[in-house]
């Protein structure tokens, strides 16, 4: 690891992380590099001894380790972009403080493959998901997905269309070619979104080509104090946390690609399937409240997806039985409610 002005920042966010940070850092200081790298380390109010392992960090590392405590939280959306404001880097990598690197030459292998490959805007890898607390035997996975990861490979890249279907790659895979320093970071980065990765693969996309090598070189670490994690399993409590700032992220990625008709049409697939899946959840826990939210905020796109799937509905489901009683009543808003309470109440059909 050289020193001197750094070719490199690597952005870590964290919060809480008292069990995991000490990894993250382990790994990205293990890092071999001919180039010099910085890296930004930024806590969000930690309250458990988060703080007090970055500070021996710094302290052991002052020319690499630059660590930023805020006071008081501001949440990880904030942390992130207020970290990624202070990339110096021609190059800007990112490990967040729950998940961690596993390969020494990690970042000079990507960095290679960008200054060779100057048409491409970032480099990624397959990641290793690790489900925290589960049996050795089930608690990896390699993501992308086996299908995924061998037609990535082939072609060293990630073809646009795949990151407009998916968001197909774990956060710390990715090294970016920066170009958003200080307040134009801030600028242009969309206030009240998530997920925040997916968009920043997606601002990168939109300038150059993926980059993909085949080897496994980072760890997604999945557990209860996850952002994410802690509700994949509760769909219901998911949308009722996250909604509106995912439906933020959606709309900020339709501004992102106005004009391009293709990638605005692979767009509007991605997020029609989102909204069928939020959809689906409200009626299968009969949640009346946020069906009515759902048909105030996406009146016209309610009644397209009952129409899309009235026919694929089982007899007598819940979709099936909206369909049919909104096809007879419309959708005024009166009729609307009459028709969701009755429903949730399994009212014989009028």
């Amino acid at each position: 690891m050289k020193t001197g002005t750094p070719f490199l920042s690597v952005v870590v966010i964290c919060c809480q992380q008292e069990r995991f940070i000490a990894q993250c850092l382990d790994g990205i200081l293990a890092q071999k590099t001919d180039f010099p790298f910085e890296l930004l380390i930024s806590d969000d109010a930690s309250t458990d001894s988060t703080g007090k392992t970055i500070a021996e960090y710094a302290a052991a590392h002052p020319a690499i380790v630059k660590p930023v405590f805020h006071q008081q939280r501001i949440g990880a959306v904030a942390n992130g972009v207020d970290t990624f404001s202070r990339v110096t880097g021609k190059y800007a990598a990112v490990c967040e403080g729950d998940d961690y690197w596993t390969d020494p030459l990690k970042l000079q292998k990507q960095v290679n493959f960008l200054e060779t490959h100057p048409d491409f805007s970032m480099c990624a890898h397959p990641g290793a998901i690790l489900h925290d607390g589960m049996s050795s035997a089930r608690h990896e996975i390699i993501y992308p997905e086996p299908g995924f990861h061998a037609r990535f490979s082939r072609k060293g890249c990630i073809p646009l269309k795949y990151m407009l279907h998916c968001n197909a790659l774990t956060t710390a895979s990715a090294v970016y070619r920066w170009k958003y320093y200080g307040d134009t970071f801030r600028k242009i980065y969309p206030r009240g979104i998530c997920p925040g990765d997916w968009y920043l693969h997606l601002l990168h996309a939109k300038e150059g080509k993926i980059g993909y090598l085949p080897d496994v070189m980072s760890v997604y670490r999945k557990h209860d104090g996850g952002m994410y994690s802690s509700l994949e399993k509760q769909e219901a409590a998911f949308f009722q946390k996250y909604k509106e700032p995912e439906l933020a992220f959606y709309d900020a990625v339709f501004q992102l690609f106005a004009g391009r008709k293709k990638e605005t049409e692979l767009w509007e697939e991605t997020y029609l399937k989102y909204l069928n899946r939020m959809l689906s959840c409200f009626l299968a826990t009969r949640d009346e409240t946020s069906l009515i939210w759902f048909w105030n905020r996406f009146p016209d796109r309610f009644e397209r997806m009952l129409a899309l799937n009235y026919f694929k509905s089982p007899p007598h489901s819940l979709l099936e039985r909206l369909g049919r009683i909104i096809a007879r009543m419309g959708m005024k808003e009166e009729g609307i409610r009459k028709t969701i309470s009755r429903l949730m109440c399994k009212e014989p059909l009028p």
